[in-house]
Parts: structure tokens; sequence; C-alpha cells
């Protein structure tokens, strides 16, 4: 393994696309507007110069299969992604818009792509070694194999981790250990991220059912906020009967109303001790519903001034028009039920599968895993029996 440790910051470097599949780099992505083929380049220019051009065409190599991999897994079930971008001693990254994923079957699916299409791109490597005996295709089948086998860890973001959410999120407890594991062996800076993103992502799938109730008191905030407004436009439009006055004043006193609820729902989540987290979220729900509602309804009332200085019917029809306008904008903007009880739906079935399907993912997966630990197996032997330091430029 001499071989190998003289390239372990390689190793380190590519750990790698790992990177690929976190949150941060997919934002990075969409501010760093550069073409696939030129990112590409860079991150075959940037490793040719430290390890060497053959290096650096293996990894590059490598990489972009694993990521056609997912492209080609998202064009075959119709979800749109970006161009793959690669950025050195990260990786490379297809961005997909979340909401397009509608079920952990498709997700897994998706992630299953990558180590698939890994696993393919090193096999030719195999008859090369033994025809050639050059080192370079025995670290391609070591890497290939580590790189993939490294993704199928199953925790959320790796690939393992999302492939493995179509049979049971339970088993992300497991991923969590091995990185733990990992993380205390090699003491790598970048497994330790890996494994601060992976505990965050596991305590959320954790804590989904706060979520939900979260959303069940935010759908029953909105129907109420919806009943607010809809009042409120009643009133102004059925004044007849009323004085201007009347009616402004009655407005008026329901959005002085609001200002007082909201300093004392304020005053009320303040008190509340920072562990009490589930409360404080739905205080804060409340309080964002209240302040929505009385913004909405300081324009009403400004609306309604400048109504009551232009008495020409001819406008009369064109106000309200505009108001209903105004209304229903509201509503769809930040009262939207129909986006609420999506997201509630999302929730709750995202991860229900049956159990054909749960033992069709889990027998992949663990197929995909003995087969690539066997290649690993494989590669190792041959970097075992390397002597010396051959160059591999």
């Amino acid at each position: 393994m001499e071989y190998v440790k003289r390239w372990g910051a390689g190793i380190v470097g590519v750990f790698i696309f790992i990177g690929s599949k976190l949150s941060w780099v997919l934002a990075l992505l969409k501010l760093v507007k550069i073409p696939s083929l030129i990112s590409m380049f860079i991150m075959l220019g940037t490793y040719a110069l430290i390890f060497g051009w053959r290096f650096a065409v293996a990894i590059v190599y490598l990489i972009f299969i694993h990521e056609m991999g997912h492209l080609v897994a998202a064009k075959w079930k119709g979800i749109h992604t970006s161009p793959a971008i690669f950025i050195p001693f990260v990786g490379a990254a297809i961005s997909i818009k979340e909401e397009q994923i509608k079920d952990a079957k498709t997700e897994a699916f998706i992630a299953y792509g990558g180590p698939l299409a890994g696993l393919i791109s090193f096999l030719p490597a195999i008859p090369l070694y033994y025809g050639t005996g050059d080192p370079i295709w025995g670290l391609m089948i070591y890497l290939g194999a580590f790189l993939n086998l490294f993704n199928l860890i199953p925790i959320s973001p790796l690939d393992g981790g999302r492939i493995i959410t179509a049979f049971s999120t339970k088993v992300w407890l497991i991923g969590l250990i091995i990185l733990v594991i990992l993380a205390i062996k090699f003491s790598n800076p970048l497994m330790y991220f890996i494994l601060i993103i992976g505990g965050i992502t596991w305590y959320n799938r954790m804590t989904e059912g706060r979520k939900i109730e979260l959303l069940r008191h935010e759908k029953s905030l909105y129907e109420k906020a919806i009943e607010n407004i809809d009042s409120w436009a009643d009133r102004m439009k059925n004044h007849e009967g009323y004085s201007f006055d009347y009616v402004h004043y009655s407005l008026q006193s329901d959005y002085n109303w609001l200002g007082t609820e909201v300093e004392r729902l304020e005053k009320q989540r303040d008190n509340l001790p920072f562990w009490k987290r589930k409360e404080i979220n739905r205080m804060e729900a409340e309080i964002h519903s209240v302040r929505d509602q009385r913004m909405l309804l300081h324009s009403f009332l400004a609306e309604l001034r400048d109504r009551n200085m232009d008495t020409q019917e001819d406008n009369q029809e064109q106000y309200w028009h505009s108001m209903d306008e105004k209304v229903s904008k509201s509503i769809e903007k930040d009262f939207n039920v129909q986006e609420v009880e999506e997201k509630l739906q999302r929730l709750k079935t995202y991860y229900q599968t049956d159990t054909k399907t749960k033992m069709i993912w889990i027998s992949l997966y663990i197929i995909l895993l003995a087969v690539l630990g066997g290649f690993m197996w494989l590669g190792e032997g041959i970097m075992n029996s390397l002597t010396g330091y051959p160059s591999i430029d």
C-alpha cells in the first residue's frame, strides 16, 4: 500500500465528490455559471499540475462517469437536471430541484445510478492492468471501487443514504456510526464535515413528526387569516348604510388589535426557554401570520382613504377589481393553504414504500456493496503487490 500512501493527498483530495452531494455546493453552482466542459478542464489541469496528467485523467474520468450515472437516471425518470459542474478537490455535481423528486423510490433510483455507473467506469481497467502491468490501471481499480464504496455508506447526503430511503431511513443510524468510526480512525476534516451534515440530516428525519404538526398548525392559521382578509374586503365593499368613518374606524380597530397581538405573542415567545423549540416554532408561525395580516390591512386602509377622496362612480368598478386582485394575490403569496397541504402530504408519504419495493432496493444495495467491496479488495491486492514508487506521469 506504499504506492497508495504516496498519493494519499490525491485520494483525500478526491474524497471528494462526496462534496457534490452537499447543498452548499449546489448553492455555489447556481452563482458560478461555468459550462461543464470548461469546469472539467479546470479540474483536469489542477490535478495534472499536482499529481500528473495520467492520475488527473483517471480521477476526472471516474468522477465524470459517476455523475453521468445520476444524470441518466434522472433523465430516465423525466426529471430535469443542470449540467454537471466540476470543482477541483470538491468533485462534480448536478443540481435537481427538490420538488421534482416525489418519493423515496425515485430518489433511490437516481442515487443508485451514480455508483452503478461508477462500477462500470473502472471495469475496463482490470484487463488493461493484467494486459500491460501499468500501475495506473491498478490505481484506477482501487480508487474507483473505494470512491463508490465510500459513497454507499447508508447516510444522507451520500448516495447510500439516498438509496436506502426506499428501504428504511432507520438504517441511517448505522451509517452515522460507520462515519464516526472512520472519522476517528482517519481524522480527516472533510470526514468530520460529512459526519456533521449526516447527523443533521438524520436528526431532521427523526423530527419530521414535529414538522408535520407545525405544518398543520400553519394550515389552521392560514385558514383563519383568509377568513379575516375576506371579512375586511367585505366590509369595504358592502359598506352601504354605513358611513366612511364607521368602516374606517372598524378596520382601524382590527389593525390596532393585530398590533397588540403581535406584541403579546412576541413577549410570550421571548419568555419561553430555548429548549422548548416546539412551542417557539408554533409561536413564530403565529407571529408571522398576524404580522402579514396587519401589513395587508394597512394597505387596505390606505386604499380605503384614497377611494373616499375619489367619488367618481366610473372609478368604483375598477377600484373593486384591483381590490379583488390584491386579496387573491395576498392569499396566494402569504396564506397559500394548498401549498401547505402539499408539503404536509409530501412529508407524510415521501418515505412510504411497499414491501416489494423495500426488498428490491435493499437487495440491489447489498449486491452493489458486495461487488464494489470485492473490487476494492482486488485493487488493494494489486497496490500491495507493487514495489517501490513507480511513476504515473
